[in-house]
């Protein structure tokens, strides 16, 4: 990636403090968007004096009028981060006060393993309407797997390149992750197939060094990565003609919803297996990439709300999970993850 180009008075300071956070081992990406709106706002305003009062850093809240709870909260977050590291160089700043934090409302939809069965089915009937050869359909049906046998975020599962799939130990190698920190996504036999598949296909693409190491796995026609927008498109079609709804909403679920739904379905597993899901959590928690074991308890309580009738088999660790959905009846075990 470029170096971002700042281009208000700040500039130089915006640039010094991603390299600190960089330095420190954070994902610097994170604060970017927050810096480029900010450097936006003051380039357009024509803010030439090195210092931020309270009342600017108030016009430059009401930007964030727009924009949803928990991203204005991270852009809060973030902020103060930037205005602390000015603080810290000597430049008179305003000090925001910290929101309280809150959980999203938005509920995860789980999908049926029909309905997985149906979304794969409707990845594969995929037919391109462009006349060009910058469609990345060729990924699309082996990306749509990957997110669900791995629970992969799609930004992870896109940022993949040929040297991090090693298909003799059966891991895929992440290191570019939402928390910085390196992850290892297993490899089963059927997706190992698919990405075999594909691979075949994709190294017929006359693109030299299309399967070099440092290549990106997904790539459209021209060679070039598939970026999340555009298998978003795709996705949305692929939900529409899968008929696919999350009835609560009557919206199509999202792409981070399969991730949800690969956890529960893996929990549901373990389950029918008769294993104790509160000793298997710590396992669970690597396999989804979380730092913290509460953010997959509640993934528990999903699985839990999802099967009743196998609740009670865990009845004496529901009190200590946290959140409520009910929305969702399991079809069938499935054989994929």
């Amino acid at each position: 990636m470029s170096e971002p180009v700042f281009k208000s008075v700040f500039a130089d300071y915006m640039a010094s403090f991603l390299a600190e956070r960089e330095a420190r081992g954070f994902i610097k990406e994170k604060h970017l968007t927050m810096l480029r709106g900010l450097d936006r706002f003051f380039v357009q305003r024509r803010h030439s004096e090195l210092a931020i009062s309270h009342d600017v850093y108030e016009q430059w809240l009401t930007t964030m009028d727009t924009v949803g709870y928990r991203t204005k909260y991270e852009r809060i977050t973030q902020i103060r981060q930037f205005f602390q590291f000015l603080i810290k160089n000597g430049i008179p700043c305003t000090m925001p006060i910290r929101p309280k934090y809150r959980k999203s409302e938005y509920v995860s939809y789980i999908f049926t393993h029909e309905e997985i069965s149906r979304v794969f089915a409707e990845s594969d009937r995929l037919v391109s309407m462009q006349t060009g050869n910058n469609t990345g359909i060729i990924a699309v049906p082996a990306i749509v797997r990957l997110l669900y046998s791995t629970g992969s975020r799609i930004g992870e599962a896109l940022s993949i390149r040929n040297q991090d799939v090693d298909f003799e130990k059966h891991v895929i190698i992440l290191h570019e992750t939402k928390n910085g920190r390196e992850r290892f996504l297993p490899i089963n036999p059927s997706l190992e197939a698919v990405l075999r598949q594909y691979i075949g296909y994709r190294d017929q693409i006359p693109v030299p060094g299309i399967n070099a190491p440092d290549h990106h796995l997904f790539v459209n026609l021209k060679g070039h990565p598939v970026r999340p927008g555009t298998f978003k498109k795709w996705y949305k079609g692929i939900l529409e003609s899968a008929g696919v709804v999350d009835s609560y909403n009557m919206k199509l679920p999202r792409i981070h919803d399969i991730r949800h739904t690969a956890c529960v379905h893996v929990m549901h597993k373990l389950l029918v297996r008769g294993d104790d899901l509160y000793c298997d959590l710590p396992k669970i928690s690597a396999f989804m990439g979380h730092i913290k074991m509460t953010d997959t308890e509640d993934y528990l309580r999903l699985a839990q709300q999802y099967y009743p009738e196998l609740a009670k088999q865990q009845i004496g660790i529901i009190d200590s999970i946290r959140g409520i959905v009910n929305r969702a009846v399991i079809v069938k075990p499935d054989d994929n993850v």
